[in-house]
């Protein structure tokens, strides 16, 4: 039965593999190698959360097995606990010291942490080892991006994909480095690897219809799949008015996360708004209308954002609730006559990505001091104690709301940011939400931003009512925190005299 698992495991049938696997285990409970082999084939179908049980009884049976190690190295990182990545790893590569994926694994961690100094040495090491292996230098080429050195991120990692046309890291950084210097043209046609590298399949591919090329759609109905984050959503739909009024369909359907469907039904009463379930593993059930072609929501840029002077220079605005905006512009009234700024600190899915955009509010000290703002929470996920802490520490206040809840209702949290004075973050999807609104939003980015906020300028071309702030270097928040306290004391007048 082992040898029925395995050749599914091969054959890439992981979901009957793991069925065999787990036959197995219990006419044979605690049996290392297919303990090791279950929780690789969970790893490759995305499920790193339940791998991690059965790598560590595995790993417990044979303490000194570096491939155990390795792979559970891979699926700690998955679920973001990187410091135990590292040590797994490390354990590793003292039962296998040559071994290049447990190196890669090491240095992809010590990146992870920020660590850039260990983690520039241990990939060069890598490279050094064997300077032909274009994987090495499509890794190290990575390691350059995330290190702001993006010309010579750029040359390795052309060099990589050049032997390498199927790598995935290395085509998607190069994509980045593309879109974050605003060459579209570039850009956009490796911007399909984001599905790869998200370890997703591609909306179109499920469904049996021409991809969109950009002509003209009189007398066609085409279908756009959202995609991504709720960021991703809004950022995207910046681009649905070009599609309605340049490409003329018949009928545009548009699918959208289901908790954005009201939204995009008030705003865009002539679409056909089709809501999925993307809180669920299986993407809910959806009925589709006939189409004639589809398109997703991130390749609409390609054809409407060729060029930066493509960008418009007044977004569409969308239009919040009215109901909850009115409530919501009571209850700000009753907090008092001071500017209302609406704040998040923390952001991101990915833990290399979540540790740079992110940040300590107690380290807030120089913005939420500043006098004559009252400071709304607008952060998702459980943060009582964060602002707990932050207010005994500082002696200011931060108003929470206990009936707003960001993740099951975003449309409900944009009314409450329509009626804001200004949002201040650190670039999680209330940036979004107020820049699609028009209010003024301060994003605060790291040296490295995410592509869409380019590498330079204080403005961003996908939302006029935004203002970034940018680290002049890997990790500096104080001195960002000190440019922006200084402009809101100027707002305010706090800084006059």
């Amino acid at each position: 039965m082992v040898r029925e698992g395995l050749e599914a495991h091969r054959a890439g049938r992981l979901t009957d593999a793991v069925d065999v696997y787990r036959r197995v285990l219990r006419n044979i409970p605690g049996n290392p190698i297919v303990l090791l082999s279950l929780g690789a084939a969970l790893l490759g179908l995305g499920k790193s959360g339940e791998a991690i049980t059965p790598l560590e009884t595995a790993l417990a049976a044979r303490p000194d097995h570096p491939d155990t190690y390795f792979t559970l190295a891979e699926a700690y990182r998955a679920v973001g606990r990187i410091e135990d990545a590292y040590a797994a790893a490390e354990n590793g590569l003292k039962g296998s010291p040559d071994y290049l994926q447990g190196r890669m694994a090491m240095a992809d961690a010590l990146l992870d942490m920020g660590r850039h100094d260990e983690a520039r040495d241990a990939f060069e090491d890598i490279v050094h080892r064997d300077p032909t292996d274009k994987a090495a230098l499509a890794k190290l080429g990575a390691f350059h991006y995330h290190a702001g050195e993006f010309a010579d991120a750029e040359r390795k990692l052309k060099l990589a994909v050049g032997d390498l046309p199927d790598d995935v890291e290395a085509h998607w950084h190069l994509a980045a480095i593309y879109l974050s210097q605003r060459r579209w043209l570039e850009g956009w046609p490796l911007y399909r690897w984001r599905w790869p590298m998200a370890k997703r399949a591609a909306q179109e591919s499920m469904v049996d219809l021409p991809a969109w090329n950009g002509g003209d759609l009189t007398g066609q109905r085409i279908v756009v799949w959202c995609e991504q984050g709720i960021g991703d959503e809004l950022m995207f739909a910046t681009c649905l008015p070009d599609l309605l009024a340049k490409a003329s369909p018949d009928q545009c359907v548009w699918s959208c996360d289901q908790r954005l469907a009201a939204l995009f039904r008030r705003n865009y009463p002539d679409i056909t708004v089709l809501p999925m379930d993307k809180q669920s593993e299986t993407g809910g059930s959806i009925q589709v209308p006939a189409c004639d072609v589809q398109i997703s929501a991130g390749d609409l840029p390609g054809v409407y954002r060729r060029h930066s002077a493509d960008f418009p220079d007044n977004v569409r605005q969308l239009i919040p609730d009215p109901v909850r905006s009115g409530h919501w512009r009571s209850r700000l009234a009753e907090l008092g006559p001071e500017l209302k700024v609406g704040i998040a600190w923390r952001g991101g899915v990915l833990e290399r990505f979540k540790r740079t955009k992110s940040s300590n509010l107690t380290n807030w000290a120089d913005i939420l001091t500043v006098p004559g703002v009252r400071f709304v929470n607008l952060q998702h996920g459980d943060c009582r104690d964060e602002l707990a802490a932050a207010e005994t520490a500082l002696g200011c206040r931060i108003d929470h709301f206990d009936d707003l809840d960001p993740i099951a209702d975003p449309d409900n949290q944009m009314a409450l940011i329509a009626n804001l004075d200004l949002v201040i973050q650190t670039s999680n999807a209330s940036a979004h939400m107020a820049g699609i609104l028009g209010v003024p939003v301060w994003n605060m980015v790291p040296f490295v931003p995410d592509w869409r906020w380019s590498l330079e300028g204080d403005r961003s071309q996908w939302y006029p009512s935004m203002r970034l702030f940018r680290q002049p270097a890997l990790g500096d928040w104080p001195s960002v925190f000190a440019g922006v306290a200084h402009e809101l004391r100027a707002l305010t007048g706090a800084g006059k005299g």
